[in-house]
């Protein structure tokens, strides 16, 4: 169990990376929106950049622990 866990780690933190970049930059922009009276544009953009940063992230670790081609496994 603890080795499934270990290697399912970079994955759940990758998940609230995730999580916390759509939250907290979609709030920044809804914060914004309320501050300049830009309408939805920027909280949209917001959660486009949070999803984007969250991919990114998940992406980084889902590459960076997939073993080499042609290793046997």
């Amino acid at each position: 169990m603890a080795q499934i866990l270990r290697q399912a780690a970079p994955f759940m933190a990758a998940v609230w990376v995730l999580t916390g970049a759509v939250l907290l930059l979609g709030l920044g922009g809804r914060w914004l929106d309320a501050r300049f009276g830009t309408g939805p544009w920027l909280t949209t953009i917001g959660l486009f950049a949070g999803v984007a940063v969250g991919m990114y992230e998940l992406a980084r670790v889902a590459l960076r622990s997939t073993p080499p081609p042609g290793n046997g496994r």
